[in-house]
């Protein structure tokens, strides 16, 4: 990878994990078997623990499945707290790109967990209403990991 050009917006890890944990959603980018671009927005949860990003879509697949298993190589984006400066011509943002591996994750306890992560993170009040869903659900979707590889951080505070 690229060094960052500007460094004076480079972010320390504390505030990378800060928007890995918090962020609402990523967009995904892959690549196509003809070498074409393609990304998809994605909700998602970091678990630091195992340094790893958990999402999810139907196991019906699709061109973002395609995609990972011609080139399981994937950039995925989190973009936070922005703000127009429009006086400044700018905006002001808090961001992070995962650099990784993802794969479709088959085993049983792993898909759970890493659904169940997701779930923790968008409906946490709502856990035991959400275990029913996915249990009756878990068969109709992909859980997917991305083993990190590398994570940059950049943002524009002011």
């Amino acid at each position: 990878m690229r060094e960052m050009r500007r460094k004076d917006r480079l972010l320390d890890s504390a505030d990378v994990v800060e928007i890995l944990k918090n962020g609402e959603y990523g967009v995904l980018a892959t690549v196509t078997e003809d070498g074409s671009p393609y990304s998809v927005p994605m909700s998602y949860a970091f678990d630091a623990e195992s340094h790893v990003i958990y999402m999810h879509c139907s196991a019906e697949g699709g061109q973002k499945i395609d995609n990972i298993h011609f080139h399981p190589e994937v950039c995925f984006t989190i973009i936070r707290q922005t703000e127009l400066m429009p006086e400044k011509f700018a905006t002001r943002y808090w961001s992070a790109n995962v650099f990784g591996s993802i794969a479709i994750i088959e085993d049983g306890p792993e898909k759970q967990k890493g659904i169940e992560a997701i779930l923790r993170k968008y409906s946490p009040e709502y856990m035991e209403k959400g275990l029913k869903y996915i249990e009756g659900a878990i068969r109709k979707i992909h859980v997917l990991r991305l083993d990190i590889r590398e994570i940059t951080g950049k943002a524009r505070k002011q």
